[in-house]
């Protein structure tokens, strides 16, 4: 597999795990 095919599937797996966690964090914390 070639560096770039890999680092698209890093930056699309890293995407799909911080998306939620992200989207988690503002809901609890709220607006500021």
């Amino acid at each position: 597999m070639s560096y770039r095919c890999l680092a698209a599937v890093c930056l699309a797996v890293a995407l799909m795990v911080f998306s939620p966690i992200l989207a988690f964090a503002q809901s609890t914390e709220g607006p500021r």
